[in-house]
């Protein structure tokens, strides 16, 4: 016998995880990041299902993470902390690769660890396709501020990804302090994404 309410505690609820819950649902509690799937959607609305979602607590804080020592990044960082900024060092082992860096720190953003990353890698792409996969996540390889900017505008990253070496100190600083300022993703980007998202 299924519960009449019940609370959701996945990132995705597809049309068969419904089903899976029974006929006797009249309330589902949702995170306000979860994603319905089209179907899913439909058939709540079916049901007469009443769909509340709750808040969850919003993590605040930036974190980032290198796949090596870069003297630049620790500079900047130990600046910005000094003016006030914080930022969370993601523990990474030495010498990990970008595709391995990428996906441990899009996980972390995607658990709520953190609200968004900036990494520094020698191989940009690779670190993006690997948390690309993940649900939630809009990474960005870089490699100047234009790209950075453009990025944040049109995508709204959560996480970016920095060519290194090759970086100056004023670049490092303005792309950290870009992430801080995210203002999320557009309204229209994040309904096409949110449904690229329920497809995985």
């Amino acid at each position: 016998m299924s519960n009449a309410v019940h609370e959701w505690p996945g990132t995705v609820l597809a049309l068969n995880d419904l089903q899976r819950l029974g006929p006797n649902l009249r309330e589902l509690i949702v995170a306000d990041k979860v994603v319905l799937t089209p179907c899913a959607r439909d058939e709540i609305k079916r049901l007469g299902v009443s769909l509340v979602r709750r808040e969850t607590k919003k993590e605040t804080s930036i974190g980032y993470g290198s796949d090596g020592l870069y003297p630049q990044v620790a500079t900047v960082v130990l600046a910005l902390g000094k003016e006030g900024f914080t930022l969370k060092a993601m523990q990474m082992q030495q010498g990990i690769g970008s595709m391995l860096l990428g996906k441990t720190a899009g996980e972390m953003v995607a658990s709520g660890v953190m609200k968004s990353a900036v990494l520094f890698c020698r191989e940009p792409e690779a670190a993006a396709c690997a948390a690309n996969k993940l649900v939630g996540i809009r990474a960005a390889a870089v490699n100047n501020m234009m790209q950075a900017k453009r990025a944040c505008a049109s995508l709204g990253a959560n996480m970016m990804v920095v060519e290194m070496p090759g970086r100056t100190y004023f670049e490092i600083r303005q792309v950290i302090l870009l992430m801080m300022n995210g203002k999320g993703c557009p309204e229209g980007s994040q309904t096409l994404l949110e449904r690229l998202d329920a497809r995985s």
